[in-house]
């Protein structure tokens, strides 16, 4: 599929954290989602890898804990003023999290 993305124009961009799941050792997924929104405006804004005036979208997809990244970062932190679409694949992994929070 990235093959077939990539050859219609795409740029794939694959992220993987050294040796951690994507929370790390943070306290909470929403502060853990920092870094994740902290790599998609270093995208961004890096013209080697997208240029904001282009016409062309910015997307993201994730699944699994993938998703969480990508599902807190758009609450947490606004990222739907960067991206152009974010796919949920497949997830959570988790239901009600806010529950296991303390919140009701």
């Amino acid at each position: 599929m990235l093959d077939r993305l990539n050859s219609n124009g795409f740029r794939i961009i694959q992220r993987a954290w050294d040796g951690e799941n994507w929370t790390g050792s943070s306290t909470s997924p929403s502060d853990s989602a920092c870094r994740y929104f902290t790599l998609i405006e270093w995208i961004y804004n890096n013209p080697g890898l997208h240029n904001p005036l282009s016409p062309q979208s910015f997307r993201a997809a994730g699944n699994s804990g993938g998703l969480v990244e990508i599902g807190y970062a758009l609450s947490t932190y606004n990222m739907e003023e960067r991206l152009d679409l974010a796919l949920m694949i497949s997830g959570p992994p988790w239901g009600s999290l806010h529950r296991g929070c303390g919140v009701n």
